[in-house]
């Protein structure tokens, strides 16, 4: 199988865009070539709602929703609690928001 870059994607004008990344600080993924910082700029520079899937972002991110899961990612053990978390660039904000929860149209 092969894999194309998010880099690579076409992105259209009325897209929502939902990211899974490998998270950062975690063990290996099959993709453990993965640049988060070249990730994080490519995410702040688009202009469609983004919203991103992992466990902590730097600080131009905020998170907006998060949920506690049991990791089944050892065989043996799963009793590891994490909080995943989704988060979207601050600058978005308002504009997520209001998609989100439209005012009632007059």
């Amino acid at each position: 199988m092969q894999v194309e870059s998010y880099l690579n994607v076409e992105i259209l004008p009325d897209a929502v865009i939902y990211c899974d990344i490998p998270y950062r600080g975690t063990e290996k993924y099959r993709y453990d070539k993965f640049n988060h910082e070249e990730f994080y700029d490519w995410a702040l520079r688009q202009t469609q709602p983004v919203f991103i899937s992992e466990y902590a972002m730097p600080e131009e991110f905020v998170s907006i929703a998060e949920f506690r899961r049991v990791s089944t990612f050892s065989a043996t053990n799963n009793s590891k609690v994490e909080t995943e978390k989704i988060f979207i660039p601050k600058a978005q904000k308002d504009m997520i928001e209001t998609l989100m929860h439209p005012s009632p149209r007059n």
